[in-house]
């Protein structure tokens, strides 16, 4: 099984062939916009798209013919999209754009991760779960963070029984 994230920023319909070498059997593209997302289902993919409006910038969640997609209730944070994927591999599909959010710092970037993965445990004891995406977060950054920091995530993450 091949997973592949790209964060597009933007312009994704003039991207898809650089995407598409890469042979994805799931792809989670931040930044995208529905109509340019449209490109990748020409090419045969099954397609969850999420964002405010078809003109603006949302995430997109993509698996290739003979794989399924299919949406599970979004969570109060916005840009985390759970999907279960069906295939040779089944697996619960937590895709994310943590980006700048809301006015409060816990509420940005990796807090957005955090908050959802406090909210949600059941996402997790069913089936294997995948975290991907664009998470905007690196351990160097856990000291201007009480709590909701990179470290806090893979905490939750290891006690939910990622490896």
């Amino acid at each position: 099984m091949r997973i592949v994230i790209w964060n597009c920023q933007d312009g994704f319909h003039k991207k898809v062939e650089a995407l598409l070498s890469q042979n994805p059997d799931v792809a989670v593209v931040p930044e995208c916009r529905e109509k340019s997302a449209a490109a990748l289902q020409q090419a045969g993919y099954e397609m969850v798209w999420v964002g405010p409006s078809p003109r603006k910038k949302g995430l997109g969640v993509f698996c290739r013919k003979g794989w399924s997609i299919r949406a599970l209730p979004l969570p109060r944070q916005e840009w985390i999209v759970p999907v279960e994927i069906d295939g040779p591999t089944s697996f619960t599909l937590l895709a994310v754009w943590a980006c700048q959010m809301g006015s409060k710092k816990a509420q940005r970037y990796i807090g957005l991760v955090y908050e959802a993965l406090m909210s949600h445990p059941e996402w997790f004891g069913c089936r294997p779960v995948v975290l991907a995406g664009d998470l905007n977060s690196n351990k160097i950054w856990d000291r201007k963070r009480e709590v909701g920091s990179h470290s806090d995530v893979v905490n939750i993450l290891t006690e939910r029984g990622f490896g």
